[in-house]
């Protein structure tokens, strides 16, 4: 089935932004592996949301190598494809959702670390703090569907 106009637009710049994606999610992976290495598995005693963030970190490692080979697959199957079937546009979205999981995982693995390691009052400012900026992200994304989804939008 063809696509509209508009499906193939966002699909294409999807496919122009995957070496971004990439390189933010190869950092994520790169910064869990650190966080992991040099912060969470140092401690002697590890708590059971210690033992949680150690696998939320890992986790966001194996998901961006999998979010990066995907890009990298799809980039090479969708190279100077014009009319993306409906499979296609799907699959053009599997990275950037895989990316999304790395930022989660990796926020979630060090907010717990922290909950374990420091005192509450440091917990909970990290916690308010983490809150306020990711509720205007959300906001941000929403703000941004609705002017893109607008006339002129895209």
């Amino acid at each position: 089935k063809p696509s509209s106009l508009r499906s193939t637009i966002v699909f294409h710049r999807l496919l122009r932004y995957y070496d971004d994606f990439n390189t933010f999610a190869a950092s994520l992976g790169v910064m869990s592996l650190a966080a992991m290495v040099f912060g969470v598995l140092q401690a002697e005693d590890m708590g059971v949301r210690s033992q949680i963030a150690a696998r939320l970190l890992i986790s966001a490692t194996i998901t961006s190598i999998t979010a990066i080979t995907s890009a990298t697959m799809l980039q090479f199957t969708f190279e100077g494809c014009k009319q993306p079937s409906l499979v296609g546009q799907i699959l053009a979205w599997t990275p950037l959702a895989m990316l999304n999981l790395v930022i989660i995982e990796f926020s979630a693995g060090l907010i717990l670390w922290y909950t374990d390691k420091y005192p509450t009052w440091i917990t909970t400012s990290v916690g308010v703090e983490f809150s306020v900026l990711f509720g205007g992200l959300i906001i941000m994304a929403i703000w941004a569907w609705i002017k893109m989804s607008g006339p002129g939008g895209l």
